[in-house]
């Protein structure tokens, strides 16, 4: 119910969707490093400098109204989020999304 609450997803949202201690952190980078591969040479890469967990911000911690984050609502799109929330706990509407892409060829 949370979830419902407290998360509008858009469109352009990317989730890095993942069981906990299955490597989540490395595929933060990997999918950071993917989407921005265009905006930094590795002179400069944001992750030479800070923890993947300050680059892909973790759903739940917005969830929770924790403080200490960034909102969300805030980012630009694509927005980059990461969770371990089962796909079953998401809104209706990005489940449906999900499974007719799923379906297409």
């Amino acid at each position: 119910m949370l979830i419902d609450d407290h998360f509008n997803p858009r469109p352009t949202d990317i989730i890095v969707a993942t069981s906990p201690k299955c490597g989540t952190t490395w595929l933060r980078s990997l999918v950071f490093s993917i989407i921005n591969r265009n905006s930094f040479d590795f002179n400069n890469h944001p992750l030479s400098k800070a923890n993947p967990r300050d680059l892909v911000h973790f759903l739940e911690a917005h969830i929770r109204g924790d403080m200490s984050t960034v909102s969300i609502d805030g980012l630009l799109a694509p927005r980059l989020l990461s969770t371990h929330l089962p796909c079953s706990l998401f809104p209706k509407c990005m489940t449906d999304d999900f499974r007719l892409h799923l379906r297409r060829p």
